[in-house]
């Protein structure tokens, strides 16, 4: 699964979480989903995130939108992990070595030559 397609499926999950979550009606105001990452302003990643931002605004009539903090600005994966956990934010674009924090298994694709070949 290409980076890409990550981020969509993250994207689309935290959309629909905080559809779920959100009062209903005439009286709701927009959401803003607040996202951490490592990856730097400028990058191909935050590009992406900030497409799926566009396309989220104007697929939500501007109801729904992100709130992209890059560059580590919120810390390091640990700390996107723990303001997570509190609220503050509601998503982080982490590595594997992040990832691992919360599932052990993960480090699994911290192996180098571990896999050859995707068969």
């Amino acid at each position: 699964m290409n980076s890409l397609n990550v981020i969509k499926v993250l994207g689309i999950s935290l959309l629909v979480g905080s559809l779920l979550a959100s009062p209903h009606g005439a009286a709701a105001k927009a959401t803003t989903i607040k996202i951490a990452t490592l990856a730097p302003e400028g990058s191909t990643y935050i590009q992406t995130l900030n497409d799926l931002n566009a396309e989220l605004k104007l697929k939500t009539n501007n109801d729904v939108r992100l709130r992209i903090y890059p560059g580590g600005v919120l810390g390091d994966e640990k700390d996107m992990r723990r303001k997570m956990h509190v609220g503050q934010i509601q998503g982080a674009v982490l590595t594997s070595a992040g990832l691992s924090g919360i599932f052990s298994e993960m480090d699994v694709f911290q192996i180098p030559f571990l896999f050859e070949d995707f068969e």
